[in-house]
């Protein structure tokens, strides 16, 4: 989960730096190779045959662009049929169609990268690419079923989630 959400998030986000600054972050609905580059790094356990057992969620989220506005997520692909377990909101349609508000809850640790609070406070990055990977483990032995509560289980298994942002 760490090597699709980091290692392999840091290869779809790299960007070289082109006079001091970074090449914009490109995703678009066609965008099937960042989301075979995921695939592959986690191949070990994001099987096609298992579908139903993971998600990837691929997000570009530009920074707020006055005082007093939210960042937005502007383009969103994902792979994978788990039922929506992502921090950030899906954007409705296919292509999406609508921008949508992202809330400091949402990215505690990146949000004030991103926050227009004043108007001599403007974001520092222009915007960022969120990767997040989703899988639910099911333990093979019957113990979780016996003790209430163990391991968080849910429908059978657990959620086990890794996320990463990228400037």
């Amino acid at each position: 989960m760490t090597e699709v959400s980091r290692l392999g998030g840091g290869l779809v986000f790299s960007r070289e730096k082109e006079y001091y600054k970074y090449r914009d972050i490109e995703i678009t609905q066609e965008a099937t190779a960042l989301l075979d580059l995921l695939e592959d790094a986690g191949s070990s356990i994001l099987k096609a045959s298992d579908m139903d057992k993971w998600k990837i969620i691929v997000s570009k989220i530009k920074a707020a662009q006055q005082q007093g506005d939210s960042p937005m997520i502007v383009a969103q692909i994902e792979r994978g049929n788990l039922p929506e377990y992502g921090i950030l909101p899906d954007l409705p349609g296919n292509p999406p169609q609508t921008p949508q508000a992202v809330s400091q809850d949402a990215l505690p640790y990146v949000y004030s990268h991103l926050d227009f609070p004043a108007a001599d406070d403007p974001p520092d990055k222009s915007e960022i690419g969120v990767v997040e990977v989703f899988y639910k483990y099911v333990p093979i032995t019957p113990l979780p079923n016996f003790i209430e509560g163990i391991l968080g289980m849910d429908g059978g298994g657990v959620i086990i989630r890794s996320d990463k942002a990228f400037f």
